[in-house]
């Protein structure tokens, strides 16, 4: 039985894939395995994602080693990928190559022939729409990066690999090596060493075994930052993979500041999954920071997964920010804005226990509470809170139930409407809810706080 870092691992990875769409339109997929720790380590990941992913693969995925035949090493290392292969139930290739006839001696000429002719080979065997996943993680990324700007002045360049380039596309850029090292330990995936890797004749080995232990002490954070920054650039320069994913798959997020003083992020699909809007939750946040530096991408993230399980915050962010969650949306506010709230909170409660909380009031259906939602903002004199509808029609409860617990923006008026068991709920849940059923929602009585 696998670990709990097993399981977290494979759904890590999987859900990358997901984000990067990186599955084959064919449905067919091959894996490059040399043998060594990262590949080996791959193909016995994928063979639990393939399981777990039946619709995108029609085909079981097979393995391309390749033979180079330069040291004696070669036909062990060919031996225990076709034995680990066979133990996973996954077809393998081994194919051998032949690199001899180079016209001179240098390192770098063999590094850059042999990395040719290993993809001359695994393009022999790729149909249109076929994909081939190669082990390549963060470290890799950051070590071409950093022999890219040595060695160019190209901007893009210095991103390091991307996630995907034609039919190539590497499921650990998401992982580092430390990471993937713990999960061949924990899983005790089997593996071979390649005595080259400590030849610091090689540009990359040079870089891996002298530079980054050096700045790695001195700087321990230098991978993560990295990973922002190239993130970041990514997007900046309109290469993403996972801006193109957002821009094929989804729509544009709504961001608008209400009369409170907050910014609204409203995912218009009426989805808790905000993957893929990084980028856009930091702008918004920056209309509210007092921080010019910027704001830290792992909050985001960490927001990001927060909201699809449900939770309400708040969570701080750089610059005084704090970021509540409702559904399908995200809302950021200073600390004079919560101030603001907090007062209306009271207000509120004042209202709702003298009876008037709620004016008498229809909605002529979800476009107009979609207007409210979009123009509370724009009416001066209100105070409006754009999330939650409240209602004093008891049969609203059939078709779309209270929500059962007190928002942290408005805990009293909210937590008064439980315990009294007034009915309230989320605006886009609302919405979504007329648009996806028969019945006319809107005959109800509701009002937008």
């Amino acid at each position: 039985m696998h670990s709990g870092y097993f399981n977290s691992f494979i759904k890590h990875i999987a859900s990358f894939m997901s984000k990067a769409n990186l599955y084959p339109t064919s449905g067919k997929a091959f894996v490059a395995v040399s043998g060594g720790l990262d590949s080996m380590a791959l193909l016995f990941v994928l063979a639990k994602v393939t399981q777990g992913s039946p619709k995108r693969f029609q085909e079981p995925f097979e393995v391309i080693h390749i033979n180079h035949g330069t040291r004696d090493g070669n036909e062990a290392e060919a031996q225990l990928v076709q034995r680990f292969a066979k133990k996973l139930g996954v077809r393998c290739h081994v194919v051998r190559v032949d690199l001899s006839g180079g016209k001179d001696g240098e390192v770098g000429n063999f590094e850059k022939r042999a990395r040719d002719m290993r993809y001359e080979v695994f393009k022999g065997f790729l149909r249109p729409g076929d994909m081939l996943y190669t082990a390549h993680h963060l470290d890799d990324s950051l070590e071409w990066s950093w022999l890219a700007q040595m060695k160019s002045s190209s901007i893009s360049s210095s991103l390091g690999i991307p996630v995907i380039k034609g039919q190539i596309a590497r499921p650990f850029m998401c992982v580092s090596r430390a990471q993937i090292e713990n999960l061949v330990r924990v899983c005790k995936i089997p593996h071979c060493f390649d005595p080259t890797n400590l030849d610091e004749s090689f540009e990359r080995n040079y870089i891996r075994n002298v530079v980054v232990p050096k700045l790695k002490q001195r700087f321990p954070g230098y991978l993560k930052h990295y990973v922002y920054r190239s993130n970041d650039l990514a997007h900046r320069l309109n290469l993403s993979r996972f801006k193109q994913v957002a821009r094929d798959q989804k729509q544009p997020l709504l961001i608008y500041r209400d009369a409170m003083g907050g910014v609204v992020v409203y995912n218009q699909q009426f989805s808790n999954n905000f993957d893929c809007y990084e980028e856009e939750i930091v702008e918004a946040i920056k209309m509210v920071s007092t921080n010019t530096r910027g704001v830290l991408r792992l909050q985001v993230s960490k927001m990001c997964a927060a909201v699809k399980k449900g939770k309400l915050g708040p969570l701080s962010f750089s610059g005084g920010v704090l970021g509540f969650m409702t559904y399908g949306m995200l809302y950021f506010v200073s600390q004079e804005v919560l101030s603001r709230y907090q007062k209306l909170d009271q207000q509120l409660c004042e209202l709702i226990e003298e009876g008037a909380y709620i004016p008498k009031m229809r909605l002529a259906g979800h476009g107009e509470l979609k207007t409210m939602l979009e123009v509370a903002h724009q009416r001066p004199g209100e105070f409006r809170y754009p999330f939650i509808c409240f209602s004093n029609d008891e049969n609203l409860q059939n078709i779309l139930p209270s929500v059962k617990r007190a928002h942290p923006l408005l805990p009293g008026a909210t937590r008064y409407a439980i315990s009294n068991k007034i009915w309230f709920n989320y605006a886009p849940r609302v919405i979504n809810c007329l648009q996806s059923r028969k019945f006319a929602l809107f005959k109800y009585n509701m009002s937008i706080m």
